[in-house]
């Protein structure tokens, strides 16, 4: 009798066993993690206009003025350029 039950329980443990699932493959999955941006530092230009004295002729004034507005140009592209690349 004793041999009828440990192969009964044995059967009843393999038939458990045989009936688990399987178990479930990883998957990958990509999500977008925020990144702090860190763009090169950018210097700013040497104005012409903070170089003059105030006791300079006007046509000297407003050539360094016209100076300063290409540097300016520059200046601010570099700025879009670096605010874009952390887009």
């Amino acid at each position: 009798m004793n041999k009828k039950i440990i192969f009964f329980l044995l059967a009843l443990l393999l038939a458990g066993c045989s009936a688990c699932a399987k178990i479930a493959e990883p998957v990958e999955v990509k999500v977008p993690i925020a990144v702090a941006c860190k763009p090169a530092q950018i210097s700013e230009p040497d104005w012409n206009l903070a170089k003059l004295n105030k006791n300079v002729d006007s046509f000297i004034k407003l050539k360094a003025a016209l100076a300063d507005l290409q540097l300016s140009r520059g200046y601010i592209h570099e700025l879009e350029v670096a605010v874009k690349s952390c887009e």
